[in-house]
């Protein structure tokens, strides 16, 4: 009995873990919520916080009409179209390796994934950014190897003044970083095509899809991604909640 409890939560937690993958490319979502929090007026805190920059509907919109294609910045495959480790043509869970043919992936230990290429721990977080959740980590594993270490990070709103006072110097949100082996250096990003360029990573190639919001205004209110190649396959930072500056700072520190 115990040991099919045990599989049952298991197989629960391993559904669990899959549909955190989903949210993980769902960065439009958590900038809805990012700006629903900062306009709403149902708790003391959101009725302190400043309001949207001036525009800044305009700025969003525009966004949403601009061209969205498949593209490949710095050798690698980004896009609405892609598919992505987890997301093989769209369907199920079929990781771009090797390590998963004939095997199911399964939800292990986190314990498991340290001292392997997967592993990470930032060298830089801003102060008050946390990880999320009783259970931050999701690691899977295939044919007993890790193959991907997925982190969710809490981002608190902070003000230039105290008591939230003073000017929005970050939105707050959430982010994640997700490591994973890959044969294939590819990964789907919904952003228009125009904000995703090359950018350097601690001397590695990887493609960075920029803030709706520009100039000041880019204080985490919409999301970022940066997917970095590896020897291994990728890394993948993407949320909001935080400056440009910020996303950069935290991937130049997983080096």
């Amino acid at each position: 009995m115990r040991d099919k409890v045990g599989r049952r939560g298991r197989s629960r937690r391993w559904v669990y873990w899959a549909a955190a993958v989903v949210l993980v490319f769902a960065v439009g979502v958590g900038s809805f919520f990012a700006l629903r929090a900062l306009t709403g007026d149902d708790s003391g805190v959101a009725a302190q916080r400043k309001p949207l920059p001036p525009d800044s509907e305009r700025y969003l919109n525009e966004d949403a009409q601009k061209p969205r294609f498949n593209q490949e910045i710095n050798g690698i495959l980004v896009g609405p179209g892609e598919s992505g480790p987890g997301l093989e043509s769209g369907a199920g869970l079929e990781p771009h390796t090797d390590l998963c043919t004939g095997v199911t992936p399964e939800w292990v230990d986190p314990e498991r994934a340290v001292g392997t290429v997967v592993d990470f721990n930032p060298a830089y977080l801003p102060d008050g950014v946390g990880t999320a959740g009783a259970e931050p980590e999701g690691v899977v594993a295939c044919g007993g190897t890790v193959f991907s270490v997925l982190k969710y990070y809490n981002v608190p709103s902070k003000f230039s003044g105290k008591d939230q006072t003073g000017d929005l110097l970050w939105s707050g949100g959430s982010f994640s970083i997700w490591r994973m082996l890959s044969e294939k250096r590819t990964f789907p990003l919904m952003g228009a095509a125009e904000r995703m360029g090359p950018i350097s990573i601690a001397g590695r190639p990887a493609v960075l899809m920029r803030p709706v919001m520009p100039g000041g205004a880019d204080v985490g209110f919409d999301g970022v991604a940066i997917v970095i190649a590896e020897d291994f396959g990728l890394t993948v930072i993407q949320g909001g909640g935080l400056p440009l500056g910020e996303f950069i700072k935290i991937a130049e520190g997983l080096y």
